[in-house]
């Protein structure tokens, strides 16, 4: 099991998130390459992005795909990477009518996780 005890949230001086990040804490299953898909942990996300713990090692510019509930995969950018955290961008983002419902299935259920 992954540790999400300390959500990483690197800072540069004059960093700024396109949009405000919610807090989560949600199993899910991430593909990184050609690599089988792995278990993961989204510790935030917004309707841009959101922040990943992972096991293996990503770095800026990697492509992956998050399994988000109601949405599936959603492919994504890596933005940053720091000790088995990273952030990435959605190639596509998520809508203003949807995002709540999405928001309410990550904070009132835990992922089923499945490699199908």
């Amino acid at each position: 099991m992954l540790d999400v005890s300390n959500a990483c949230r690197p800072r540069r001086p004059g960093h700024r998130r396109g949009a405000p990040r919610d807090r989560c804490d949600h199993r899910t299953l991430l593909s990184h390459a050609d690599r089988p898909r792995i278990e993961a942990r989204i510790v935030d996300i917004s309707p841009l992005g959101c922040s990943i713990h992972a096991p293996g090692s990503f770095h800026r510019g990697d492509r992956v795909r998050v399994l988000l509930p109601l949405l599936g995969d959603l492919h994504a950018q890596v933005a940053w990477s720091l000790d088995g955290c990273f952030g990435c961008w959605f190639d596509c983002a998520i809508s203003k009518d949807r995002y709540p419902l999405l928001l309410a299935e990550l904070k009132l259920s835990p992922a089923t996780l499945s490699a199908a």
